[in-house]
């Protein structure tokens, strides 16, 4: 038998919590209560994640009511539900090597301030 991740979403869809249960609780009703006061959350919904696409972890968002999601790393990025990921406004350069050599020590950072790339050393 197969465990049954119960999650329950806070009213902006929210994960503030993931209980594993061996089979799904004949009264989710005493158990949502429970969980009510451990949390102080007042209006808990839960859904059985497996569900949903993506991943239902702590602080993701369900989105959709179809996909759980992590929230926008930056407020100037745009959810791509095509791609079913966050984009930034400007795309990411590409670090490439020729086949053979070395690849740069560098990595790009999003700068949200500039709406930019920056480029950081390893």
């Amino acid at each position: 038998m197969s465990e049954i991740n119960v999650v329950f979403l806070n009213t902006d869809n929210i994960v503030v919590q993931i209980t594993v249960f061996d089979a799904m609780p004949d009264d989710m009703s005493i158990f949502l209560s429970l969980q009510t006061a451990s949390t102080g959350i007042s209006d808990l919904t839960y859904v059985e994640g497996s569900l949903y696409g993506g991943h239902p972890g702590i602080g993701n968002e369900l989105y959709n009511a179809s996909y759980f999601r992590e929230l926008s790393p930056y407020p100037s990025w745009i959810w791509d539900a095509s791609a079913m990921e966050w984009m930034a406004p400007v795309l990411k350069p590409t670090i490439g090597a020729p086949v053979g050599q070395v690849p740069p020590e560098f990595v790009y950072d999003w700068n949200e301030t500039e709406g930019s790339w920056d480029k950081r050393l390893l």
